[in-house]
């Protein structure tokens, strides 16, 4: 990855140049944490029972935190401003409106407590990119979820 993708931000309304190399991530796996680590579409999540989701939740911060330990990334504070790119490598596509929105869990778990990836999801503190690329055995990628984030004030030095 040596080409530093362009993301527009709606919230500064420009195209931003994100340099890959700068930024803090790390992969859930299928391999490591079972089916859990694929985000699962909204439409089976609105069927699902309440206490489901809070078990997702609980399930992504464990792993969230465990890979941010292994990853030796540090917690955000209040004043950080952060870009978040998340790729799911899924054997199923979403449409984009259902890809966004099943991502709540882990952007609610990535700024929980315990984790604190980013410090908040509101406009102020993050800007969201959520992408999908399809897994199979043809293009030799597995399914997964890579979370990254790129420190805003960083991106001008």
């Amino acid at each position: 990855m040596s080409e530093n993708p362009l993301y527009f931000s709606k919230q500064f309304r420009y195209w931003l140049k994100v340099p890959v190399d700068k930024a803090d991530r790390f992969e859930i796996t299928v391999d490591k944490y079972g089916k859990d680590a694929i985000v699962k579409s909204v439409n089976m999540m609105q069927r699902s029972h309440w206490s489901k989701w809070s078990k997702i939740k609980k399930s992504f911060i464990l792993m969230c935190s465990n890979e941010m330990r292994k990853e030796l990334i540090s917690k955000a504070v209040e004043t950080d401003r952060f870009i978040l790119i998340i790729t799911s490598y899924r054997q199923r596509l979403l449409d984009e409106d259902n890809l966004t929105a099943s991502h709540k869990w882990l952007i609610d778990a990535l700024r929980d407590v315990r984790c604190r990836f980013i410090w908040d999801d509101d406009p102020d503190h993050m800007t969201l990119y959520v992408k999908q690329i399809k897994a199979t055995k043809a293009t030799g990628e597995k399914p997964r979820t890579l979370v990254e984030r790129v420190n805003f004030d960083q991106l001008n030095k």
